[in-house]
């Protein structure tokens, strides 16, 4: 019968005492230790680094007044949320603002849809589900919902939907006086 070779621990033994005397011995330093006004770079310092915004210069109030019709259609175009689509959807949404959004839709594998989307493209293929009910609601990543949206879609394969935003029609009124809440004018 022959015997396993030796493994070498008297090695393993001789670093690990080694190591713990090493830390033994050594001088502990805490920070509280060390005084910062003995702790002094060689080279000078910068100084006090202030940060300035830059401000955008007001464009004249000629071109404010050319481009306040692209705006205001524009703002319009933010109001309102309406789309058909087909696809392998099912279910259905009811959102009353972001947070009190309430359904189950399944799009898997997609639904292709066709419609005004705010700013965005007017065709969507969607291709996430939207579950839950509300601060609990999981969104589709592929639509964006505005924060006071209110609408109701239903989708069996051919789906609707149709929402205003709200925060939209505030933009929109506002615009009209040259204001500007949601600093989405062209400039």
């Amino acid at each position: 019968m022959t015997l396993p070779p030796k493994k070498n621990t008297d090695r393993t033994w001789i670093i690990t005492a080694l190591l713990l005397y090493s830390l033994a011995v050594l001088p502990t330093v805490s920070l509280a230790d060390i005084d910062e006004s003995e702790i002094v770079s060689p080279k000078e310092g910068w100084g006090e680094l202030d940060i300035e915004e830059e401000e955008e210069e007001p464009l004249p109030f000629f071109v404010e007044l050319l481009l306040w019709p692209v705006n205001r259609v524009l703002d319009l175009v933010d109001v309102v949320r309406i789309d058909v689509g087909a696809g392998t959807s099912y279910g259905g949404v009811l959102r009353i603002t972001r947070q009190g959004s309430l359904g189950y839709r399944s799009v898997a594998p997609g639904s292709l849809r066709i419609g005004s989307f705010g700013r965005k493209p007017p065709i969507l293929f969607e291709e996430e589900d939207e579950k839950g009910a509300g601060v609990n609601y999981k969104f589709s990543s592929d639509r964006e919902v505005c924060d006071t949206e209110i609408g109701v879609g239903i989708d069996l394969f051919l789906a609707g939907y149709i929402g205003i935003c709200a925060e939209g029609i505030v933009d929109f009124l506002g615009g009209i006086i040259f204001l500007d809440p949601d600093d989405d004018d062209i400039r």
